[in-house]
């Protein structure tokens, strides 16, 4: 009886150890995707000359991106001359039920 009980118990924690190692994996996912995701929008804003507004440029997102960009504009001729751009994104641990809003920046000149 006492081999059953910790056979059964070897079993259980070998499992949530996956389950855990699974979630851990999916969120790192999560955070590389937003990350890349960012980088190419970042990248087609600069690409425009600083032209296309959040709006344009998050167009393709779906509902679980939120993108903004703040911009300093130069004094001397009104060109942007520094700007923060801020993806928010909805973090998901799916085992344990978990969704929070997360953010990543980029600064850009």
């Amino acid at each position: 009886m006492e081999q059953v009980i910790k056979a059964f118990l070897g079993v259980f924690i070998a499992v949530m150890m996956i389950f855990a190692g699974i979630g851990v994996m999916n969120t790192s996912i999560q955070a590389k995707n937003a990350d890349i995701m960012i980088d190419s929008i970042a990248s087609a804003w600069e690409a425009s000359n600083h032209m296309l507004t959040a709006g344009e440029l998050s167009a393709g997102l779906s509902e679980d991106y939120q993108l903004s960009i703040d911009t300093a504009k130069s004094a001397a001729n009104g060109n942007v001359s520094y700007a923060i751009m801020k993806l928010r994104y909805k973090y998901r641990v799916p085992l344990l039920g978990i969704e929070m809003w997360r953010e990543t920046r980029r600064s850009l000149r």
